[in-house]
């Protein structure tokens, strides 16, 4: 310390007041000395304190947690400092996602009691993340680490998602759905229309069947064997045959007027022919007419109109006159025969016998022989009008003629239809057809449901992602990529195959297997 030199004139002045002054001065500088002696020593100590502070090392210096949920996982951050570690302690804070919709508790994570293992600058604290109850997503915090008069903060990321064997089993519904509505539309689906198809063709038959004959004759044969078809899986011939049915059924619907009228007249016919006078020959032409009779009207559905029908029953008719024609003439000569006498009788006897034997083998369809017997009944009783006649009164017509409208007898009623029973007018069988899961019910649920699907899991396809390749998985949206991407991945399997049978359609002979398609 500095003193002023008027100060020390005066103490000069007085010997002993210099003394005292000296003495003073001194022992006040000695205290002076002191002090800057001890600054570098307390400011050592506490620089020494700091230090030990600020050399504190944690680690990790962050936590990231990826896990499913209901699992436990466990962390442990150690403290490492030159001096010794006091009053360690962790303190877990609330996580929260992005949005803060969701909160992972502070309850979640607890933090155990520190460990020092006999060396109290090196810490241990265990902690453990229980996600028993925890919501899938990414949550993100703190926990506060606090020592000695510090703290620090540790960022922590929780990752979780739901565990693995749902989303799994998800995964394979979709695809297995997919694998259904391909496998059902590749196969069961066309199976179904043809099932439908077969159902109402044969439904219509079976209110006409009656009146149709042939026809529907015809058309059930053809969904019978359309259903063998079916049966043995040849889909493109069971449909070529039920369209074959249709176009018969077809041709009976658009001229059905014409065909019943047809028909009436085929009736009359039928009828003439089991008339007892007929019915009972053994003539060739009367079986043979019967046949064609009946070949006509079996061969009915392959005539492209009634009138075509018509005529082959004109000339049937034809054929049934021109023998009962013969017959008349024949038996008028058997009569005049038995008028003679004598040796004209057995001559003429016999060759009336022989001319029998010839109406009785002769086929109507024959009309070179059909005119030869006739010219010869013709002939024959001319020459024996002219024989002496022992009943000269007794007259003989030359000819006789049978005209078709003589054959046209009144035809009998049309015989009635038993009608089907009606669903659609018991209301509990009304309820339950829009369930069943026949043909058609299958149809149209396939229609509906190939819509929703198609809408609902194609839209969640397009906005998310796999569970794999999300660090957070559970929410509905993620459930929907799966199940969308299970049936996508059926569906561009089933185009791939589309597409290979196109290319299969193509010509293959430059292939080393000569042309044989790959299936």
């Amino acid at each position: 310390m500095l003193t002023h030199p008027g100060e020390i004139r005066r103490r000069t002045a007085n010997p002993a007041l210099e003394y005292g002054f000296k003495a003073s001065w001194g022992m006040r500088l000695n205290h002076q000395l002191s002090a800057l002696l001890l600054l570098p020593t307390v400011g050592l100590l506490l620089q020494s304190s700091a230090l030990a502070q600020s050399n504190v090392t944690v680690a990790p210096s962050s936590i990231t947690i990826t896990a499913t949920r209901g699992s436990v996982e466990a962390r442990t951050i150690a403290l490492r400092s030159p001096a010794a570690i006091v009053n360690s302690q962790i303190t877990p804070l609330d996580l929260a996602n992005a949005d803060g919709s969701k909160v992972l508790t502070a309850a979640s994570v607890q933090a155990g009691n520190p460990l020092t293992q006999g060396d109290s600058r090196f810490v241990t604290i265990p902690i453990q993340f229980n996600l028993q109850s925890a919501p899938s997503g990414e949550f993100t915090g703190d926990l506060l680490l606090t020592y000695q008069d510090s703290e620090q903060v540790i960022p922590i990321v929780v990752r979780v998602k739901d565990s693995w064997q749902i989303p799994l089993l998800l995964l394979l519904a979709g695809v297995w759905l997919s694998v259904a509505v391909s496998t059902y539309s590749s196969t069961g689906k066309r199976r179904d229309e043809i099932t439908v198809s077969l159902e109402n063709l044969r439904t219509q038959i079976d209110l006409d069947r009656a009146q149709s004959r042939a026809f529907g004759d015809r058309a059930s044969e053809g969904l019978d064997y359309a259903q063998l078809l079916q049966t043995s899986n040849q889909m493109d011939a069971a449909q070529s045959a039920i369209e074959a049915a249709q176009t018969v059924w077809s041709r009976w619907v658009q001229q059905k007027t014409g065909w019943l009228a047809q028909f009436r007249y085929y009736d009359t016919l039928k009828r003439r022919l089991a008339e007892p006078d007929l019915q009972n020959s053994q003539a060739v032409a009367i079986r043979s007419i019967d046949r064609a009779l009946e070949d006509a009207q079996q061969g009915a559905p392959d005539l492209a109109n009634p009138r075509e029908f018509g005529q082959q029953l004109d000339a049937i008719a034809q054929q049934i006159n021109g023998f009962l024609q013969l017959r008349f003439r024949l038996e008028t000569l058997k009569t005049m025969t038995a008028q003679l006498a004598g040796e004209p009788f057995y001559a003429w006897e016999e060759k009336t016998d022989n001319l029998e034997q010839q109406l009785q083998a002769l086929s109507m369809v024959n009309q070179d022989g059909a005119q030869a017997l006739a010219t010869a009944i013709d002939q024959s009783l001319e020459a024996v009008r002219t024989l002496p006649q022992p009943n000269p009164t007794f007259a003989i017509a030359k000819s006789a003629s049978i005209s078709p409208t003589e054959l046209n007898l009144v035809p009998s009623a049309a015989p009635t239809v038993r009608p089907l029973t009606d669903r659609s007018s018991n209301p509990l069988l009304r309820t339950l057809s829009l369930f069943y899961l026949d043909a058609t019910g299958r149809l149209r649920w396939f229609y509906i449901l190939s819509y929703l699907i198609v809408m609902g899991v194609l839209a969640g396809t397009g906005f998310n992602q796999l569970y794999l390749a999300k660090p957070t998985f559970g929410t509905w949206a993620d459930y929907i990529a799966l199940l969308g991407w299970g049936f996508g991945a059926e569906a561009t399997r089933s185009a791939a195959v589309k597409a290979l049978r196109k290319t299969d359609e193509a010509p293959l002979s430059h292939l080393p297997w000569g042309g044989s398609s790959i299936r």
